[in-house]
């Protein structure tokens, strides 16, 4: 039964819709590249990461447009070599726009980044994002107006070519939840010397009654 349907639909498709797809099978392909107008002032190149859980933009651009950063929401992340770092903080309702449609969103920031701006899920949930792969490694990319999400933009997107980062979110803290706690950076950044040597540290104590009864 399950054969016989499958050719009943194989019947409908005309041969400007080809069932097989004859492109061969890709080691790697690149994340899509956009561009965003960022406080209706500067123009940045976006990437998208369906597999990522934040925003995230670069501090310098943050800086530029005198925006403020709420320094109490912080994010610790893990890149993809392991190292984890702690958000700077986050950019609350930034104003943002791709193509014809403004949105707004709550960007982390970070102190240095490969990229400008890094779009995860909360963007595609904001525009209620629809991704198409198309032959030949292309991506087709449409929005909706969050002001009337019947109206539907196509956007244009191009391969990233440059290094392409990966992170993942370790933990979150709201300083403004825990007034009496310091921020991260301040216990992270703090190394007190050793009164003895590191080497000695490592070592565990002699146990002195199984060496006298030895």
């Amino acid at each position: 039964m399950l054969l016989a349907h499958c050719d009943t639909v194989h019947n409908d498709f005309s041969d400007d819709h080809p069932l097989a797809n004859d492109c061969p099978p890709a080691y790697c392909l690149p994340l899509q590249e956009l561009d965003v107008l960022v406080g209706n002032s500067i123009n940045v190149p976006a990437i998208y990461d369906t597999g990522s859980q934040i925003i995230v933009i670069r501090k310098d651009i943050i800086q530029s447009l005198s925006i403020h950063i709420n320094t109490q929401q912080l994010i610790k992340i893990e890149g993809a070599n392991g190292t984890t770092n702690w958000m700077v903080g986050c950019a609350e309702n930034l104003s943002l726009q791709v193509g014809d449609v403004p949105f707004k969103i709550h960007a982390h920031v970070v102190e240095n980044a490969f990229f400008g701006i890094l779009f995860g899920h909360p963007f595609q949930q904001a525009l209620l994002c629809q991704f198409e792969d198309l032959p030949g490694g292309k991506v087709e990319l449409s929005v909706c107006d969050p002001s009337n999400i019947s109206c539907q933009v196509y956007i244009p997107t191009c391969p990233r070519i440059r290094h392409a980062p990966a992170v993942k979110i370790i933990s979150i803290v709201n300083h403004a939840l825990l007034p009496m706690l310091p921020p991260p950076a301040q216990v992270t950044t703090q190394h007190l010397p050793l009164p003895f040597p590191l080497a000695d540290a490592l070592t565990p104590p002699l146990d002195t009654n199984s060496a006298t009864s030895a």
